[in-house]
């Protein structure tokens, strides 16, 4: 297994050990601390740029964006491309959009067959996957007790003995069988739902981290929702909680 760059892994305690007191909220964070070429920015790179935020609403929680770039317009371009990657994917995943690929794979799976596109189909491929791997754990059909318990709409409810048995018997990743070949899914369960909540942020960061890149930016941090994760070409941590202002500012140090 090959270690980390000292001064990689120096930044990524930083960024681990510093506690976000600012709200006390966890965050999803994606850290970008290698360019494209996979080698660290030199300091003197790090001397010239400056750091931007930006924040907007996306996926049900508010996205920020922290950047190096050389000018403010610079930023601004690379915040486009990033955001407008993130309502991408959100206008794909999205169950509380009925035009969503997620939400025309829910209302016709349980009839037969549903042809889908291959982003689509790889990340409920691979979310059946983690499904599978840890026995239910996570479950990404777990859309009937989302609406059970009445956190799709954020009204909050606790459901009868009746509600839950009957919203547990359409849940389990195993109702769900996917075609490879054709690229098509079908639920082998009536009322079976797909709900991308536990992966589909994660799953945003990562393609807006891709759009950074490509368009050149090698120091970046992106967050958004409910947990976090520190990642770099050659080293990577899960954790509860980031400053993510200080964090961003360590980069360069």
């Amino acid at each position: 297994m090959t270690r980390p760059r000292p001064h990689i892994a120096l930044v990524t305690r930083r960024v681990i050990n510093r506690v976000d007191r600012m709200t006390g909220r966890p965050v999803a964070a994606l850290l970008l601390l290698l360019g494209s070429s996979g080698a660290a920015c030199p300091a003197s790179s790090a001397a010239q740029d400056s750091l931007y935020i930006e924040s907007r609403p996306a996926m049900g929680t508010s996205v920020e964006i922290f950047l190096y770039a050389e000018t403010r317009s610079r930023a601004a371009e690379l915040f486009e491309a990033a955001f407008q990657e993130i309502s991408r994917v959100e206008e794909a995943l999205s169950t509380y959009r009925s035009t969503s690929e997620i939400s025309r794979i829910n209302a016709g799976a349980a009839q037969g067959p549903v042809v889908t596109d291959p982003e689509v189909f790889g990340l409920v491929s691979t979310a059946l996957e983690y499904s599978r791997r840890t026995g239910g754990a996570f479950d990404v059909t777990v859309g009937p007790l989302v609406k059970a318990w009445g956190f799709f709409r954020g009204d909050g409810q606790y459901p009868s003995t009746d509600v839950l048995s009957e919203a547990r018997a359409k849940v389990g990743w195993r109702h769900v069988a996917v075609d490879s070949a054709q690229r098509s899914i079908r639920f082998l369960t009536p009322g079976l739902e797909l709900n991308m909540g536990g992966i589909g942020k994660g799953f945003a960061l990562d393609c807006a981290a891709r759009i950074l890149r490509r368009n050149g930016a090698g120091r970046a941090l992106l967050s958004a929702g409910q947990s976090s994760y520190v990642r770099s070409r050659r080293y990577s941590c899960a954790t509860s909680r980031s400053r993510r202002r200080e964090a961003a500012s360590s980069i360069s140090k």
